[in-house]
């Protein structure tokens, strides 16, 4: 179990860090037509999320968002199942990236949410639970901000170095975020991630095996820190990183 006192120096003196629980993985597939909003507790686990030693031999992590990377979900209509679609070729490219680096999963989604979901994805990996790390919406930092698209929905930064603490790693030199949100992504340094395009359910989509694998490779041969590298590595795909001097980006951190 995540203990709040593990996560809370990291904070200190740098803003608020909201109470860190149990990332909870149900072997049951949680109702669909549940809402994502941060109301309410989350559902109770039987399977609870731990704290995983990194691997011997595999020295990178990737820690990959879900919707709109590995997923796209589609729009909630109450009374109606809200469909998972899977991205084409997301299964090997899991497969293929568990024997090259630790493999990780955050999403901002609540953790109600995540079973639905992570079934989706694992169904035929290798990759299994409970020894894969999940990160949700508990795990982020939640800020005063509130997106117009999304007013029931907390605004959320991934701060790596809390995945760092989970993996007892002395730095994020070697861990790379993977989301298609840059805003996430703004209290890192912005060369810790990549943001490719969202992926909205294009069933021809092979950007997964045939774009993003080809410049995973590049990076786990260079041997490089991953800032480093994906400062000078040409980048084939995705948005820029959000600068943090734009308005936006100011008035999302003043609530951090």
């Amino acid at each position: 179990m995540i203990q709040s006192h593990l996560l809370m120096t990291l904070k200190k003196n740098l803003y608020l860090m909201p109470k860190s629980k149990t990332v909870g993985i149900s072997s049951k597939v949680q109702d669909p037509n549940s809402d994502d909003s941060a109301k309410g507790p989350p559902v109770p686990s039987s399977v609870p999320a731990k704290v995983i030693e990194k691997v011997p031999g595999r020295r990178y992590s990737v820690v990959l968002d879900l919707n709109g990377v590995l997923v796209h979900r589609r729009n909630f209509v109450k009374g109606k199942k809200r469909p998972i679609m899977i991205r084409p070729s997301c299964h090997e490219f899991l497969n293929w990236l568990h024997n090259q680096a630790m493999v990780a999963f955050w999403t901002s989604i609540a953790p109600r949410n995540i079973p639905q979901n992570l079934h989706v994805v694992l169904q035929g990996t290798s990759l299994q639970l409970p020894d894969v790390q999940v990160l949700s919406q508990n795990d982020c930092i939640r800020l005063s901000y509130v997106e117009s698209s999304k007013p029931d929905k907390p605004f959320c930064l991934k701060d790596l170095r809390v995945f760092a603490k989970l993996l007892v790693l002395e730095s994020v030199e070697e861990v790379l975020l993977v989301d298609d949100s840059p805003q996430k992504n703004l209290l890192n340094d912005p060369h810790n991630a990549v943001h490719p395009p969202t992926w909205s359910g294009d069933g021809d989509d092979r950007f997964l095996t045939m774009t993003l694998k080809p410049w995973l490779e590049g990076l786990f041969r260079s041997g490089e820190a991953v800032p480093e590298y994906v400062k000078l590595a040409l980048l084939p795909f995705g948005q820029f990183p959000m600068d943090r001097s734009s308005d936006l980006a100011l008035k999302i951190l003043r609530g951090a």
